[in-house]
């Protein structure tokens, strides 16, 4: 990591790790914006289902210093939600986002060894997809979403299976 971070392995005229990043970052916050932009103008409705790279929505939303003009996603997973589908379905992500932490931490205090290896494991996965979520994003309702989505089911099952020991 160190030889990466010191650019020992940039050949002669390549782009340096800082350019790159300071170049990253810089785009990112215009991309940020203009999701922001988006769920001012459609609060509630948002511009609908992984809308955000289409043609129309980029002719009204663009990020000039994005190089292509095709741009996928927001790289954020809140704003996309809230871009996809307003701050109505804002709200009832992270509302999901809160139950599972909540029942994957009930579970693990109330459980044997073996489920809370389970609650654990489902935990450490989704604080993994939320923390690249917070730079980055793979919408939900993309490719390599149904990762996501089969770590909530995986959390709720277990938290099901011992429920009946579980006190609430």
């Amino acid at each position: 990591e160190i030889l990466i971070m010191r650019d020992i392995f940039v050949l002669p005229g390549q782009q340096q790790l800082a350019e790159r990043d300071e170049a990253s970052m810089n785009t990112r916050l215009d991309i940020w914006g203009s999701a922001l932009y988006i769920i001012r103008d459609y609060p509630l409705t948002g511009v609908g289902l992984n809308m955000f790279r289409d043609g129309r929505v980029r002719a009204l939303y663009p990020v000039p210093t994005f190089p292509n003009p095709v741009l996928p996603h927001t790289h954020n997973e809140w704003l996309q939600v809230g871009t996809d589908l307003g701050i109505p379905g804002l709200i009832v992500f992270i509302g999901l986002q809160l139950v599972t932490v909540y029942a994957l931490f009930k579970g693990y205090r109330q459980s044997n060894l073996s489920a809370k290896a389970v609650f654990a494991a489902v935990g450490a996965g989704l604080s993994a997809h939320a923390f690249f979520g917070m730079g980055d994003a793979i919408t939900l309702w993309d490719r390599f979403a149904f990762v996501f989505w089969w770590l909530v089911a995986l959390g709720g099952a277990q938290y099901v299976l011992h429920g009946r020991k579980i006190q609430l």
